[in-house]
Formats: structure tokens, sequence, C-alpha cells
């Protein structure tokens, strides 16, 4: 039995490059560790979890939950800097958790209120909170795992990107979305048209079923291999008509000569076909 293989590289582009490219140790070598703060934030969709420490890991500010709303940052922030003012603290990074979109008001308030405000994908959270804690997951666990990325320098800036290849991301990842979607959509439509068609999708090669709207076009057109074996050949010129498209004689010799020997159709699908296509 051929062993399956699979890729490298499959699922790759879903992970964060994990290298160390938010390195704090210079800005910390000027203030000391002790006047150096780290602002982690737990993002979630209608609440956010909040925990203030020094580089060391000491903790100046105990977890506490604000809503993610513009007077629940704008008070979570006054509590931090408080924290900040009363340990003395003369540089500080927030780091923030990537969750989706969710992420993006917490950082846009606690970056203007508090200043640099850095992404910490949640694969990393995840990885450094299992090192120390596998099995166990809460907020303040979470909020440590951050605080240790933080200092390793993985805690990243914002890329400086153009508005133009913003809006070119922005189409990317789209179209790959779209790509994946419709990738999906075909093998069901396959798999409902061999239901009622059984191997009527073999009559084309993988890729060229789609390549050419005739095959999905006799398909829904006739509901049935019987139905396929006995139409004329000016039914079959006429469909491909509707569609604005042209069928050649030979496809259709070579559709009867399946629909002659086509093995029995699912009568769920069948019915299923005549109730959807009329």
């Amino acid at each position: 039995m051929r062993k399956r293989q699979h890729s490298k590289h499959r699922g790759r582009r879903h992970l964060p490059g994990q290298k160390p490219r938010g390195c704090l140790q210079k800005r910390v070598e000027e203030v000391g560790g002790e006047r150096f703060g780290i602002i982690a934030v737990d993002v979630g969709k209608a609440e956010a979890c909040s925990e203030v420490f020094d580089f060391y890991g000491k903790v100046l500010l105990e977890p506490f939950e604000f809503e993610v709303t513009r007077p629940g940052l704008e008070g979570a922030c006054g509590e931090i800097r408080k924290v900040l003012e009363q340990h003395n603290m003369r540089d500080w990074v927030c780091a923030i958790e990537t969750t989706g979109r969710y992420h993006i008001p917490i950082k846009r308030i606690f970056g203007e209120e508090l200043g640099e405000a850095r992404n910490l994908h949640p694969y990393t959270t995840s990885q450094i909170r299992k090192s120390c804690d596998l099995g166990n997951k809460t907020d303040e666990i979470d909020l440590a795992a951050m605080h240790r990325a933080a200092v390793v320098g993985l805690a990243m800036k914002d890329e400086v990107v153009s508005e133009q290849d913003q809006a070119w991301r922005v189409a990317a990842r789209h179209r790959r979305d779209l790509v994946e979607k419709a990738a999906t959509l075909k093998v069901q439509l396959k798999e409902v048209i061999h239901a009622y068609l059984p191997g009527f999708t073999k009559l084309w090669t993988a890729d060229h079923f789609w390549e050419s709207p005739i095959g999905v076009t006799m398909a829904t057109t006739f509901p049935t291999a019987e139905a396929l074996a006995k139409a004329s050949d000016d039914e079959f010129m006429e469909a491909a008509r509707n569609i604005g498209s042209v069928i050649q004689r030979r496809t259709i010799q070579r559709i009867r000569a399946w629909a002659t020997q086509a093995a029995p159709a699912d009568v769920a699908a069948t019915m299923y076909h005549r109730r959807a296509c009329g």
C-alpha cells in the first residue's frame, strides 16, 4: 500500500515566525529591569484581562478584567498608569495577544493612552504556557506566559506597511479565502452529482470537469442516467445553448456510452435533484 506523504509546508502560513524580533534588552539596560514595566493583555470578545509586571516578573498589578468599551478601556488605562507612576516605572511596553480582530480596539486605545503596544501571537502564549503549566489554563497563567514571551522578545512591533501594500494584503487574503471556499464547494457538488449519476464526473479529468460548463449543465438538466441515454442530440445542444455554450457530438457519444452502463443511483439523491432543479 502506498504510503501517504504529508507536505512539510502544510499549515505553515498559519503559524508565526518564532523569532525574537521584539528585543527589549537595550531599553531595559538604560532604565533597569525594576523600572521597566510589561503590561500583558489577554483579549476577549466582550471583556479582556490585564496584569502589570516589571521586567523580572514581579507583579505590580494583580490581574483584573475590564469591558471592551471606550469607558472600560480608558478606565483600565487609568488604573495601569497609576500603578506605573506609583512604582516609578520609566519605560514599558504593552504585550497584547492578537485574537482575530478583537484586539484591534484594545491595541488602539492602549497605544494612545499608554504608549507602545505590541502584538503577541496566541500560538506563542500557548507554547510558553504549556512549557510550565501543561494542562492548566487560567487567565493568570496566560498573562504570566505573555510576560515571559515579551521578555525574550516575542512581543512584536507592527510592520511599517504602505497603504498600497495593505490593500494588496487584504485582496490576497480575500482571494485565498474565496479559492478555499470554491474548492470545498466543488468537492461537495461532485459528491452530490456522483450520488445520482454514479461515475458521470469521471468522464472528465479531475480539473477539466469545472473548466467547461457542459458537465455541470448536463448533470443538472438530466436527473438520471436513463434520461441522458434517451436524450436526443437536439436536447443536448438545446441545454448547451441555454447557457451560451456548445457541446460536441463526440462528447454526446461519450455521455451516452457511460449512461447505458451506469451504476444504479441513490434514490434519495435523485428525488432531491428533481425537487431542486424542478
